[in-house]
């Protein structure tokens, strides 16, 4: 009885690890009223364990092309937890100065913002873009 129990809860954190993604391209405003976008491409699971830590999406963006977003893990020592960044997928990019990021945060229908920054930390220099309010726009019809 107590496999079926583990069993069942397994198969609860496996369903509710998994972001509502679909696949297509995303548009979206930034901060000026400009259009913006970008294209979710696939949606696996590292080494095939559906767990929100080995959740990957693939996004083309514009001058990122196949960018791999996670969920970063919030390891905290004192309650002895290794949990996922819930409802935000991130990619980071390290330069010599400091480095980017880019933030997809979700809802329970999938995407609703983009945020890029750009932390140059030796000078303090700092830049952000969001592209809010996303929406899926209807699939190419050779898809």
């Amino acid at each position: 009885m107590n496999f079926i129990y583990s069993l069942m809860a397994i198969i609860g954190l496996c369903v509710s690890a998994s972001a509502h993604f679909e696949l297509g391209v995303y548009k979206g405003l930034t901060q000026n009223s400009e259009e913006c976008s970008f294209e979710i491409k696939s949606v696996r699971f590292e080494n095939e364990l559906h767990h929100p830590l080995n959740e990957r999406v693939i996004i083309d963006l514009k001058n990122y092309p196949n960018t791999e977003f996670r969920h970063l893990p919030i390891v905290n020592s004192n309650s002895a937890s290794v949990r996922p960044k819930r409802k935000v997928l991130s990619a980071v990019f390290p330069h010599s100065s400091g480095a980017s990021a880019f933030e997809l945060f979700m809802n329970d229908n999938g995407p609703f913002k983009l945020v890029y920054i750009n932390d140059n930390y030796k000078t303090g220099a700092r830049e952000t873009q969001v592209c809010d309010s996303l929406s899926l726009q209807k699939n190419r019809p050779w898809s």
